[in-house]
């Protein structure tokens, strides 16, 4: 996390993260935040960005260095990689029930 509320934020957050081929996020929601990814050309990999309904993938949305993909609150999603994949963004506002359940703060 380089932006979030243990930072001070409070309408914004913005993370820096790094997958290896084949790791995946565990599924989760914003239930009031949105979610936005960004895979720059100065960042690096090729993934996708996979929607959940109960339990199961329903929508998967390929990202590439370039890529913005905007999560609407409330939807469960993960992040897949297919290469060594780093992205940054994060919830907006910042989620902090997501933070404690990281371990980031209680």
């Amino acid at each position: 996390m380089v932006v979030w509320s243990g930072t001070g934020a409070r309408h914004a957050s913005f993370h820096y993260v790094s997958y290896e081929p084949g790791q995946s996020s565990v599924p989760h929601s914003h239930p009031a935040s949105e979610d936005v990814f960004y895979t720059v050309a100065l960042v690096e990999g090729e993934g996708s960005l996979v929607e959940l309904r109960d339990g199961r993938d329903v929508a998967e949305h390929r990202v590439v260095p370039g890529s913005v993909v905007c999560v609407e609150p409330g939807t469960v999603h993960k992040v897949r990689a297919r290469t060594r994949l780093v992205n940054v963004g994060g919830p907006c506002p910042p989620d902090d029930a997501f933070y404690r359940r990281l371990g980031l703060t209680w």
